[in-house]
């Protein structure tokens, strides 16, 4: 126990998340302490009342003879035996660091417990305190200040609290005091905060004081706030940081001896995604979806089906345009779409933490199949129960291409091929309420236009329109109607203004 709590001393405060202000908390801290009181309540097992009050005197008793270890002995059988108030473990906090050598991990400990059963704000500052002096004892100055700094904030008009604040600040200078890990980003990178702001001047670079070892040629040091982000650490191995001696900060303070901070970086999460959130495939194309990968090295592969009508019903879990969700697209097989195919594939040159990019190919199945929407479902298959990537994607296999313009008059449809661009004349498009009900259906003309008049726009609940699906009997396309339309205005293209009711074109003959 005493050697893991000094190798967690060697390693400085880890925080995966942001924590509220005033807020106190050191990594690994709470676990140890559990095991602390695990570690009581097995030494001493099932004591009675009777056993606690004698425990109890006994400890009181050596404490006033000077006798720190049986005190401390006292102590612990009393406290192991049941719920204790904050002022018995700052007792025993107080004991741990009274005895030769001070025992400052236990001290630790003892007061954090403390800590964590005094209500919030004012009575925290005495464990506060009692912990910044086990970290002295431990030499964890950085966190040391931290304690110091979370007692100083509960007590702002603290004028003996604020004085010790400014003279521990002064004492510790400038040290690395909590690093925070960015494994996803890419290239990987860790950022440092420090017990004092680096030097907000200009005339230094933050680069010239950070060595990295094993050696990175590429490693980019950049300041951000009041912190030092380092760029570019090989994910799955641990990188030892050397700030340097000398390294300017705030107050005219500097880095007085060089510290080492080394810099466990993870590997990346396996990961799965689409380029898109919707493909549309032209009919006769070669059936293939790029496909981006991180520590994958095999997928699984569901192909599903979901028929014409029941795209509406769909809705209620997935909205064309967003992104649909791996569980939606696992739950279509056995609820509205049926299951086609199934297979593997493995990722060609698969390279450890590194995003690839694969032309996924799609099964012949697709070429023949019925028309409909085609959502495409992966999941990791390279036999770690751990990487549990998925990935889902809605495909529609086409050659309808549809454009809709809607106006006071009602909904302009056009349907062209997409291979062609040619208009399609004789697709028969269906406008779909919410309820899934077809209100009406119009069969496009020559130039490959049909129209719904104004009144059938109207409706309401589930009588609103929400959708046109066009089919010729073997391909079929579908609009979303509640979508965005396209807005090219950031580009130049703002179109012309709407016309009122009546709306002229005049022009003269010369």
């Amino acid at each position: 126990m005493r050697a893991f709590l000094l190798l967690i001393a060697s390693i400085f405060s880890i925080w995966a998340f942001a924590l509220p202000a005033g807020a106190f908390e050191l990594p690994g801290l709470e676990r140890d302490a559990a095991t602390y009181r695990s570690e009581l309540q097995r030494r001493f097992p099932g004591a009675n009342p009777q056993a606690r009050t004698a425990a109890e005197a006994r400890a009181i008793q050596a404490e006033r003879q000077n006798n720190i270890p049986a005190a401390i002995a006292g102590w612990e059988e009393r406290l192991s035996s049941g719920p204790m108030p904050p002022e018995a473990w700052m007792t025993l906090a107080r004991l741990h660091l009274a005895r030769r050598p001070a025992d400052g991990a236990r001290a630790l400990m003892a007061a954090w417990v403390a800590f964590t059963i005094v209500p919030a704000g004012a009575p925290e500052i005495p464990s506060l305190l009692m912990m910044a002096d086990a970290l002295r004892v431990l030499n964890r100055q950085a966190q040391m200040l931290e304690a110091i700094t979370a007692a100083a904030e509960r007590a702002p008009t603290d004028a003996a609290l604020q004085a010790r604040l400014a003279s521990t600040r002064r004492g510790v200078g400038l040290l690395p005091a909590r690093l925070r890990t960015e494994p996803e980003s890419e290239p990987a990178r860790a950022c440092v905060a420090f017990t004092l702001p680096p030097a907000r001047r200009q005339d230094w670079t933050p680069g010239d004081w950070v060595r990295a070892e094993p050696a990175i040629p590429d490693l980019a040091v950049v300041r951000e706030g009041d912190e030092l982000c380092v760029a570019g650490l090989p994910w799955g191995r641990t990188t030892r940081l050397t700030f340097r001696a000398g390294m300017p900060g705030e107050d005219n303070t500097t880095l007085a001896s060089a510290q080492v901070l080394p810099v466990s970086m993870p590997n990346r999460t396996p990961r799965l995604a689409f380029d898109q959130r919707t493909h549309i495939l032209p009919r006769g194309q070669e059936p293939r979806i790029s496909l981006g990968s991180t520590n994958v090295s095999a997928v699984s592969i569901r192909l599903i089906r979901v028929a014409e009508r029941n795209l509406v019903g769909l809705r209620q879990s997935w909205q064309p345009g967003q992104t649909m969700e791996a569980y939606t697209a696992e739950s279509l097989a056995e609820e509205t779409g049926t299951l086609l195919w199934e297979g593997r594939a493995e990722i060609p040159r698969f390279e450890t933490n590194r995003t690839q990019r694969t032309a996924l190919p799609l099964p012949d199945i697709l070429r023949t199949a019925p028309p409909g929407l085609f959502v495409l479902a992966l999941r990791s298959g390279d036999g770690n129960a751990s990487r549990q990537a998925t990935a889902a994607l809605p495909i529609i296999i086409t050659d309808i291409g549809l454009v809709a313009w809607r106006g006071a008059d009602g909904v302009a449809v056009q349907a062209r091929a997409l291979g062609s661009a040619l208009a399609k004349p004789g697709i028969r498009v269906a406008l779909i309420a919410r309820n899934n009900e077809v209100l009406a259906e119009a069969t496009t003309d020559a130039t490959g236009l049909a129209r719904f008049p104004a009144p059938l726009l109207r409706g309401r609940a589930g009588l609103a329109p929400i959708a046109l699906h066009a089919t010729d009997g073997t391909d079929f396309a579908s609009l979303d109607l509640e979508a965005a339309a396209f807005d090219l205005s950031d580009r130049g293209a703002t179109g012309r203004a709407h016309p009122a009711a009546l709306d002229a074109f005049v022009w003269l003959d010369r």
